[in-house]
């Protein structure tokens, strides 16, 4: 990912499309030095898929390759360029010169997130996911809560339990305070992959035992047969609650599909964190077979916090 690295100190700097270098609070590159001006300069990816660096009227000015930036003058970078800022020795380098991508970055230092790599991102982390930040093929960023679903926008804070991102997107998307994912624009037609959640079939294969459930999933003109795997127990349970069948008497499912969190859980002998983990590993089963919405296999909405299995295209068979 694109990055300067102080030549001092070691820290790389990721860069966002479009990053302020300086003594600011908010800037990307931030130095303590009296030598650099509050805000000394910017690095930004063109139009024309390049890096590029301006010096903003700096007072004591901006080196690139040891060559003095005159104010206001663009100059384009390249992987190696070296930037010095105030003084030839506050030295920068360009490491990476890749273009922009999404990413978390903490508010408190460290290593940034990269949802885009992933397509779905488990919030705080994968063993313990509370949040799901995920694209949506609408062009969206969505993070999804325990109660409601909100697209991002660059520069949102992210934050979830103890731990808070900035979200950076290279290309910024409207605010909408809540967006049931139901009524997000969706592409007329799949470009690859299995397509749609909504457009999925699926054939859920369950031992005698109910120890292994096998799952067989057809869409856009392709099927895949998946090994067991645990998480395939929620998705057979979600299914029955579509299906109404073989179910106990005491769930109460509405005849959309529609179950609520607390049941679910007594259903599978799991605590809520035992679920989102499952939830993630079905998402991320889908995601990794090209399903565009992944995330949709598994819908929430509340209040009161329900779930349901996002496509009504299922079936449930005896095996073994």
């Amino acid at each position: 990912m694109a990055r300067l690295r102080h030549l001092t100190s070691g820290t790389a700097h990721y860069l966002e499309h479009e990053s302020l270098l300086g003594r600011a609070q908010a800037a990307t590159v931030c130095s303590d030095l009296p030598s650099v001006s509050l805000h000394h300069a910017t690095v930004r990816w063109s139009d024309s898929g390049q890096w590029q660096i301006e010096d903003l009227n700096s007072r004591n000015g901006t080196l690139v390759d040891g060559e003095r930036l005159a104010p206001g003058v663009v100059r384009r970078l390249e992987a190696g360029t070296r930037i010095a800022l105030g003084t030839p020795d506050n030295r920068y380098d360009l490491e990476d010169a890749s273009a922009p991508t999404v990413m978390l970055l903490p508010l408190g230092g460290g290593e940034p997130l990269w949802p885009l790599d992933e397509q779905i991102l488990a919030l705080p982390a994968a063993d313990a996911p509370t949040h799901t930040l995920y694209a949506h093929p609408s062009g969206l960023w969505l993070l999804e809560g325990p109660t409601d679903t909100r697209p991002l926008q660059h520069g949102d804070i992210v934050a979830v339990d103890e731990s808070r991102w900035r979200f950076s997107c290279p290309k910024a998307v409207n605010r909408t305070l809540t967006v049931p994912t139901a009524k997000l624009a969706m592409p007329v037609a799949a470009a690859s992959g299995f397509g749609y959640v909504r457009e999925l079939r699926l054939l859920l294969k369950v031992s005698a035992d109910e120890e292994t459930v096998l799952l067989t999933l057809s869409g856009a003109g392709q099927t895949r047969e998946l090994d067991y795997r645990a998480c395939f127990y929620l998705l057979l349970t979600l299914a029955r609650c579509r299906l109404r069948q073989g179910l106990p008497k005491s769930i109460r499912v509405d005849s959309q599909g529609w179950v609520e969190v607390g049941a679910l859980c007594e259903m599978l002998r799991k605590n809520e964190q035992h679920l989102n983990i499952d939830i993630y590993r079905l998402r991320r089963v889908c995601a990794e077979l090209g399903v565009l919405d992944a995330s949709s296999i598994v819908e929430r909405r509340g209040p009161p916090r329900r779930l349901r299995l996002g496509t009504e295209l299922v079936r449930v068979e005896a095996w073994g």
